[in-house]
Order: structure tokens, then C-alpha cells, then sequence
């Protein structure tokens, strides 16, 4: 998200969490939702912050929803955790529970990209009281590392080329440095297929820029933790609104795992966006935004159920 309109509507602030971590939010909106409005919590990729979410922002924002999203502990403004061995999903989700008691929020939408779906579902696991519908968006329940590239190498190949990211990290960040101020990089991954032609060129350029000022040790220990994590059992006891979004070309988290989600989450609705990768927020703003519309028909339509989340 550049410097524009988007980014002089948002509040930056800073809260901490179960273990003393100061991580930084963004807030869009009255920290007092409108109380015709369930408030919206976006919970972030491992791709990218807050500009991933612009249009969503932009929609819903000036709409009357109050919006948040946070930085992941020892990524981009965030703390490094104060607790060893904090990373992943189930402790992202600790973070989660500290923003919504520092806000005073009683409930809300959870719209997850990536990584966030996983954190999402481990929020519905701790606290499924608050949550008033889930929007999946490009993510599975369990290790990405199983399906990701459509093939069972990949559960081989990446811990290993995670582990070594850690080993060289310095290396690793000035290499991403050089790599996203090169023009050439963005045609080179349209033409493997990890991002789709229709992205915001430049949202995409400021993901990257953003990306290589990384601490990659820290990342790379959080997608270590992101590949041991599951929550597939979790899926079965969620009884609030479901969408999932996802795209055709999505080689991160391939067509197959979205089908799944919907067979195990109860009432869950899929919409497949024709073209679109791992980078639909961006590649195809307008629909997404549609089923977040929609999400948030269906729960204030949805009395309150009896939940049955795993604790």
C-alpha cells in the first residue's frame, strides 16, 4: 500500500502480547466499532503486511468497518518475541487474542491469507466465542510444505531450503535486496506462475522491497514452525460462516487443498477465481472483496450456535 489515501486512514499502534512482545498493528476505522458493523481482523502471509490487504481496506473502510491487522512477532515492525520458540500459528494466534483484549473487541470477522488462514483456525480452536465467520483466502489447515508445487518432494526440498535460508541469513537478505530493486524479477515470476498478470505492479514492488529488509533467521524459524503445524482437526467443529477463495494457478497452495477445506468445514462455500496464484488479494481485489460482502451478510444473519471448537 504507497503512501496514498489507503495509508493516511490508518492508525499505527503498537500492544503487547501474552509474553510481554511488543508487535505493531494497523488499524482503519474507530477502535469503537460501529455497532451495526462487526469489526474485521486481517490476518497477514508470510508474503507480505498490511498492503496486501489495501483493497479490502479501501472497500470495507469507508463502509463503516472498523479494520485491523498486526505484524507477526519478529517480522517487519514487530519485536522479536521475548519467549524462545513463540513462532507459528497457535502462538500467532496468542497475538491475536492480546489485540482484540487491547482493542476491547467481543467478536469478529477473521480474513486470512496464507499463513493467516492457519493462525485463523487456530484462533477458532482457543477462543471460537469470538469469531463470527472465517474467510479463507489461499491457505490450508496443516503443513503448507505437503502440497505446495503440486508435488510430495516438496515436503523434502523445502525444510531443507528453509534450513539453509536460516543458516545464511545475512547472505539471504542482501541477495533479496539486489533481487527485488532488479525490474526483471516480477516478469520472470509471472512467467513461472507464481503471481498472476492481472497484480498491482507496483503494490508487488513495495511487497518485495518490504520483504528484503527482513530478519530471514527469524522468518526462516517461522515457517519451520508454520511447516510442523495442524489444525485439520479443527475444521469439522467450526459452525460459523465459512468462504474460501482461491485460485486455479495457486502453486503454493494447490486447487486440491481448497476442496478439502470445503469437504471438512461444515457449510463452507469455495469460489475458484480463474488465473489466479498465491497472490489473489492483489490479483483480483474485486472478488475477494465480494465474498468478504458476503461473509458478512451470512454472520449477521447467523444466530449464535453452540460451539464444539478442540481446546
Amino acid at each position: 500500500m504507497s503512501a496514498d489515501n489507503s495509508d493516511a486512514a490508518l492508525t499505527f499502534g503498537r500492544f503487547l502480547s501474552f509474553d510481554g512482545t511488543q508487535l505493531a498493528y494497523q488499524l482503519c476505522g474507530p477502535k469503537d466499532p460501529d455497532p451495526n458493523h462487526i469489526p474485521i481482523v486481517l490476518t497477514n502471509g508470510l508474503g507480505g503486511d498490511y498492503r496486501a490487504w489495501k483493497y479490502v481496506i479501501d472497500r470495507f473502510g469507508p463502509a463503516g468497518h472498523s479494520l485491523v491487522t498486526w505484524d507477526y512477532r519478529g517480522l517487519y515492525r514487530s519485536e522479536a518475541p521475548r519467549t524462545p520458540g513463540t513462532l507459528g500459528p497457535a502462538f500467532q494466534a496468542l497475538d491475536l487474542k492480546a489485540l482484540l483484549d487491547h482493542l476491547g473487541w467481543k467478536k469478529v470477522i477473521l480474513v486470512g491469507w496464507s499463513m493467516g488462514v492457519q493462525v485463523n483456525f487456530e484462533a477458532w480452536r482457543r477462543f471460537p466465542e469470538r469469531v463470527a465467520g472465517i474467510c479463507v483466502i489461499n491457505g490450508v489447515a496443516g503443513s503448507p510444505f505437503h502440497t505446495a508445487l503440486g508435488t510430495r518432494l516438496s515436503r523434502y526440498v523445502i525444510p531443507g531450503v528453509v534450513k539453509q535460508m536460516r543458516r545464511w541469513s545475512r547472505v539471504v537478505g542482501k541477495v533479496s535486496s539486489l533481487a527485488t530493486s532488479w525490474s526483471g524479477l516480477l516478469p520472470i515470476m509471472v512467467r513461472l506462475g507464481f503471481v498472476g498478470a492481472t497484480i498491482d505492479m507496483q503494490m508487488f514492488a513495495e511487497f518485495a522491497r518490504t520483504f528484503a529488509s527482513l530478519d530471514f533467521n527469524l522468518y526462516g524459524a517461522t515457517l519451520q514452525a508454520l511447516g510442523r503445524h495442524d489444525a485439520y482437526d479443527v475444521l469439522p467443529t467450526i459452525s460459523v460462516p465459512v468462504r474460501i477463495v482461491t485460485g486455479d494457478r495457486d502453486m503454493m497452495t494447490p486447487l486440491a487443498t481448497a476442496r478439502r477445506l470445503e469437504q471438512e468445514i461444515p457449510h463452507a462455500r469455495l469460489r475458484v477465481l480463474t488465473g489466479a496464484t498465491h497472490y489473489t488479494p492483489v490479483e483480483f481485489p474485486a472478488e475477494v472483496c465480494e465474498e468478504i460482502a458476503a461473509l458478512i451478510r451470512e454472520a449477521a444473519q447467523t444466530k449464535p450456535a453452540v460451539v464444539g471448537a478442540a481446546r
